[in-house]
């Protein structure tokens, strides 16, 4: 009877022990396979949170001397809650209240439909680059939030608008004359022409009394000209390289680098 109990003894054990072997593998396979569906849902909702990253587009169009406006349109198809916008320091744009002077570091917004824009007040400093990058920091449905990094256009206007002018250089009696004429549609406040190396030339007044490398002649309209007066200090003389500064009368400025032919004539030759 003994032995008899404890072969059924050892056999109820072996038992246990089997199924407490495929138990602990069910439970484990029932666990991989939660947690792989777990892993599938937050794939999809990677994946959809990665389709539906906000786009834009938007420049930063001239408005002032000081005062330049910055546009942000949501061009993606899902709304926003709202977001915020820098500027890296190095690309030489501020972000700053509607006067341009004091520099207020970012610019907020509530929420956005597709379509809407969001403005802003910058400053640009020195030559600007043709494009700024701006870091977006996007929020959706909480806890969703997106960063993205658009390119805008940086007075995309401007070139189009670049004055155009005609020079002529001839000699009036024993003077010899640069006239500039605007042939371009929009009107100038100014022009300011400087000697780069002269080549044997300066500027000098109209009875040939004052001498500059540097001269400057008022408000142009289309087919408007400028005088400008030149007297040969040395050599021959067969060109002058110049640097030309346009500003607009919105205080707008243009540079040009022109080589001028000058002719052969008085004192020449």
């Amino acid at each position: 009877m003994e032995v008899g109990a404890l072969v059924v003894s050892a056999l109820a054990l072996v038992v246990a022990v089997v199924g407490a072997f495929f138990s602990h593998r069910q439970a484990r396979a029932a666990s991989q396979q939660a947690k792989a569906a777990v892993d599938s849902v937050e794939l999809l909702k990677n994946e959809d949170w990665r389709q539906r990253t906000p786009e834009f587009s938007g420049t930063v169009t001239y408005v002032g001397p000081t005062t330049h406006r910055l546009t942000l349109t949501l061009r993606s198809p899902w709304p926003l809650a709202g977001l915020r916008a820098t500027i890296e320091e190095a690309e030489r744009v501020r972000i700053t209240d509607h006067h341009g002077v004091r520099e207020i570091g970012s610019l907020r917004s509530g929420p956005l439909a597709p379509g809407d824009s969001v403005q802003g007040w910058v400053a640009v400093s020195g030559q600007p680059s043709e494009a700024v990058t701006v870091k977006v920091v996007c929020a959706g449905n909480p806890p969703e939030q997106w960063t993205v990094f658009p390119r805008l256009a940086v007075f995309p206007e401007y070139e189009g608008r670049r004055p155009e002018v005609d020079i002529n250089v001839e000699w009036e009696r024993h003077s010899l004359r640069m006239r500039m004429t605007l042939t371009s549609p929009e009107p100038l406040a100014s022009i300011e022409a400087r000697m780069l190396d002269p080549e044997g030339f300066l500027f000098t007044s109209r009875n040939g009394e004052a001498r500059s490398k540097a001269m400057r002649c008022g408000s142009l309209r289309q087919g408007g000209s400028g005088d400008f007066w030149l007297v040969k200090v040395s050599g021959v003389g067969l060109f002058v390289r110049l640097k030309l500064v346009y500003t607009g009368e919105r205080g707008e400025r243009w540079t040009d680098y022109p080589i001028v032919s000058v002719p052969i004539g008085r004192g020449q030759g």
